[in-house]
């Protein structure tokens, strides 16, 4: 009984599919503009395209920890303009931070070298950037506060009494006694040697520049000042290394960035080794051509989904970029498919008819390979995770776009 269900619904698919393919065959130019005129339509939504990085991309909406921290920043408000803790932050904050070696590797803790550490922290200190609103501002402008003050981890190096200790070698670690308070003074001395709790040498030193967190707009215009400062200083015996507050969001996204050319090489050798492949002695039967459109074809479905997608409001996040190369596999596997199916074909037919048989056949097998995928993915479009929510998206649309 579920044999014969299955022979009338194959029937039935088979016969819809052939009218599909011989549909195609006597209007061919009208499909092939009609589908690129869609994708390319379609493709305009990409103008829309809202780009979004960050960890929180990768951590469950909704969950237990999310909403605790919610509730302690409504609880507990730090008001980084006149009272500064990192500890009482619930993220990383605003910051730009700089940490500060030798070039040949040696102790960092030599008082001549502290004329071109301190010059380093004057350059930080003194950056300008611009905003239309306010004009010019500084570091000490937007800074966090603490007792009218700047909160600059590392600071304390520049005083007289740990250029004493230092001098001295008296420079106590894990913990230092700074102005009456205990300061873990491995945040700040990295690398370090030690013998009898005391600092004997390091390899590098960190500065850690807080901003405020409540004029975010202006912290982050000033990182990126920040960044083109520090990114330009150079010294003949010192190096630094720096970060900010997007710092890991940024070199995510710089990855992604990077396969756009690792897709247009693979794009090139798919459309090679495609050609190579359907390539015959015989000039009537090669199919090089049939190769190239159909590779076109999985390019133009991926720009269409991408605009539909972008114009439904869904955002586009990092792992969002591995998609064309999952899209084009599917697609030139699909391809492949359907020219097995065509090469079965009798060549003594008209082309109508081979293209309905074709479409009969591995037509349904590739629609039923895609439908499978669809499901799957629709699944994970109801996960927790940001990420994979817009992952699955993106990819269920690329996967219906994706004509067989």
């Amino acid at each position: 009984m579920l044999y014969e269900l299955q022979q009338k619904v194959e029937n039935v698919c088979g016969h819809v599919f052939e009218k599909y393919g011989r549909f195609i065959a006597r209007h061919p130019m009208k499909v092939i503009l009609m589908v690129v005129f869609i994708d390319i339509g379609l493709g305009v939504g990409l103008l829309r395209l809202d780009i979004e990085s960050g960890l929180e991309q990768y951590t469950p909406t909704d969950s237990t920890a999310s909403k605790n921290r919610e509730q302690i920043r409504k609880l507990f408000i730090v008001n980084g303009s006149e009272n500064f803790y990192q500890q009482s932050l619930t993220d990383l904050g605003f910051y730009g931070s700089v940490i500060i070696e030798r070039k040949d590797g040696e102790n960092i803790l030599d008082s001549s070298l502290w004329g071109d550490i301190s010059t380093i922290y004057n350059i930080i200190n003194t950056t300008a950037a611009y905003d239309s609103t306010i004009g010019s501002f500084t570091y000490t402008d937007i800074c966090a506060k603490r007792f009218s003050s700047c909160v600059v981890e590392g600071d304390l190096i520049f005083s007289a009494s740990f250029m004493a200790d230092m001098g001295s070698g008296t420079i106590s670690f894990p913990t230092y006694v700074y102005q009456g308070e205990t300061v873990y003074i491995n945040r700040i001395i990295g690398g370090a040697k030690v013998s009898l709790n005391m600092t004997t040498s390091a390899k590098a030193l960190k500065l850690k520049f807080n901003l405020e967190s409540e004029r975010s707009s202006l912290s982050r215009i000033w990182e990126v000042a920040f960044l083109k400062k520090v990114s330009e200083y150079s010294n003949n015996k010192l190096k630094i290394k720096y970060a900010y507050s997007d710092s890991l969001t940024e070199e995510l996204s710089k990855q992604v960035s990077g396969d756009i050319v690792f897709f247009s090489v693979t794009f090139t050798l798919m459309i090679m080794f495609s050609s190579i492949a359907l390539m015959s002695g015989n000039c009537v039967a090669n199919r090089y051509n049939i190769s190239f459109a159909g590779i076109l074809g999985t390019g133009l479905a991926i720009v269409g989904s991408f605009g539909l997608v972008s114009l439904c409001g869904a955002k586009f996040v990092d792992i969002v970029g591995v998609m064309p190369f999952l899209i084009l596999g599917i697609g030139v596997d699909d391809m492949f498919m359907l020219l097995s199916g065509l090469a079965d074909t009798s060549t003594n037919e008209s082309v109508e008819t081979r293209i309905g048989q074709t479409m009969r056949t591995s037509g349904i097998s590739v629609t039923i390979t895609s439908i499978t995928d669809v499901i799957a993915f629709c699944a994970g479009a109801a996960s927790v995770f940001p990420s994979v929510r817009y992952f699955s998206w993106y990819t269920v649309s690329k996967m219906s776009a994706v004509p067989p």
